[in-house]
């Protein structure tokens, strides 16, 4: 389960759009999520939203651009050039709508996503984070 925030702890949210590439079919997602989370806790919410709770967790990581530098960063589960995905926020890389980022998940079938910053929103008073917008496919 993705971690959660009530409405009062946040200022700005982040919707973004998850799209599986390469697929024969079109299959995305769009969820909200503060932005002050992690990009931990982005995976958690696209497992969540693409209904892939239980499946192996840690097979995945995030290619994200440095906006400061314009290098590719790889954002996962700690190891050798990657930055350690619980401490690495959301805001650290999406700053405005367009921004986008590469989510590979699940090595053997080789699943790419794209996540694009859809929306910059204000959170909502009586909402709890993550939240499932709408999604297609699957």
């Amino acid at each position: 389960m993705p971690s959660v925030a009530a409405a009062s702890e946040l200022s700005t949210v982040f919707q973004f759009r998850v799209s599986l590439l390469n697929n024969e079919f079109e299959v995305w997602r769009s969820v909200q999520m503060p932005s002050d989370f992690t990009f931990h806790d982005l995976h958690a919410a696209i497992q969540f939203a693409m209904d892939w709770e239980g499946v192996d967790k840690d097979n995945h990581f995030f290619e994200a651009i440095d906006n400061l530098d314009g290098t590719t960063h790889t954002i996962g589960s700690p190891g050798p050039c990657v930055f350690d995905e619980r401490t690495v926020k959301l805001s650290d890389y999406f700053l405005e709508v367009n921004d986008s980022a590469n989510y590979y998940y699940d090595y053997d079938t080789a699943w790419l996503h794209r996540v694009d910053l859809e929306k910059i929103l204000p959170a909502g008073e009586d909402k709890v984070y993550p939240v499932y917008v709408e999604g297609v496919g699957l």
